[in-house]
């Protein structure tokens, strides 16, 4: 026998197929067979057809289908046709397993001030390179930032952990794991959540003397959704300048909300009204505050202490004190008097 195709050393990426050629001629033909080296360094037959992932070909090609780390070894290939010694060769199938990763594209939330740990597993052959980006640049130098690594059976983790985290601290950070045989990079989105910004342009839409109507601005560059709006209103009296008895009272609408109606008022009357924004994380900074009135009302009560003393033969004098503020509903602007003949 003399070489058609002789076989010569491969490589293969973990996963990838793999082919061995092997080829002879001579008369009679050359019958072709492949061994492979045992770990007792014995060559032991691979028997014709499929065996596995493992196929010897009639034309002497061995073929490897997705091809493991069992698959890496020593392989003989004879051609023999018992005319002279016959041909042989060892090749040598090398599988290479570039980087990879478990994981693909993590999400990470963190609250503002608490320390978050990003965990990069990458698989692969030794030595393994692993370094950290943030937003397509190098990670700034800072000591809230740490990195430590250590080895796996399998590959290799780096951790990157960040204290104190901060809201500029949000983004995405890539984990680039290298070898000899290729290079892959993995995300890691971070969102560093803080409690929301306050609300603003509180202000009125609508107004009656015993309700009003509020609307409002949600807060900008918020980390989370808004889950709810609080607000806070107490009452002034409008001629005493004293606080309202009822003191402060709170409603609460959904994150989703930007009006709300404020009902049971009093009218004619002065009212401070503050607003936060929450999220998951807590609650925001009171807003600027909103002074609104609602409108006058009739009054409900009546003039106290009516006195009515004779002047004259014609004549009689009538006086009175006006009623209680709280039944007023706004500013008194005149007074109607009633008489008539009372004949006994």
């Amino acid at each position: 026998p003399t070489w058609v195709i002789e076989p010569v050393s491969t490589s293969v990426a973990l996963g990838d197929n793999a082919a061995l050629h092997c080829l002879a001629k001579g008369y009679p033909k050359p019958t072709l067979s492949w061994k492979k080296e045992t770990v007792a360094r014995q060559f032991l037959n691979l028997v014709g057809g499929r065996l596995g992932d493992v196929t010897s070909w009639n034309n002497g090609t061995l073929e490897i289908i997705r091809a493991q780390h069992l698959n890496e070894g020593r392989y003989l290939c004879e051609a023999n046709n018992n005319v002279g010694a016959g041909l042989s060769k060892v090749v040598m199938l090398q599988v290479n397993e570039p980087p990879w990763f478990p994981n693909h594209k993590q999400h990470n939330q963190v609250i503002v001030g608490d320390t978050a740990t990003l965990s990069c597993e990458a698989q692969g052959d030794a030595p393994l390179t692993l370094i950290w980006t943030k937003d397509s640049t190098p990670l700034p130098i800072m000591a809230r930032y740490d990195i430590s690594e250590r080895e796996l059976d399998t590959g290799r983790v780096s951790e990157l952990t960040l204290h104190s985290a901060h809201i500029s601290d949000s983004g995405k950070y890539i984990c680039t794991a290298t070898n000899a045989h290729g290079s892959m990079t993995t995300e890691f989105h971070l969102k560093v959540q803080d409690v929301p910004n306050p609300p603003v342009g509180l202000t009125v839409l609508e107004e009656g003397s015993r309700q009003l109507t509020l609307s409002w601005t949600p807060p900008k560059d918020s980390t989370d959704a808004v889950t709810a709006y609080i607000i806070n209103f107490h009452a002034q009296n409008l001629q005493t300048n004293s606080m309202a008895s009822n003191g402060l009272r709170e409603v609460t609408v959904e994150g989703d909300q930007q009006r709300v109606r404020i009902d049971n008022l009093s009218p004619a009357t002065a009212y401070l009204f503050t607003i936060r924004a929450q999220n998951r994380v807590g609650q925001s900074e009171l807003s600027a505050v909103l002074t609104a009135t609602t409108q006058e009302d009739i009054p409900t009560g009546y003039p106290q202490n009516i006195r009515v003393t004779a002047i004259s033969s014609e004549a009689l004098g009538v006086s009175w004190e006006p009623p209680a503020d709280n039944v007023t509903h706004g500013k008194i602007r005149g007074y109607y008097l009633g008489f008539k003949d009372a004949r006994f």
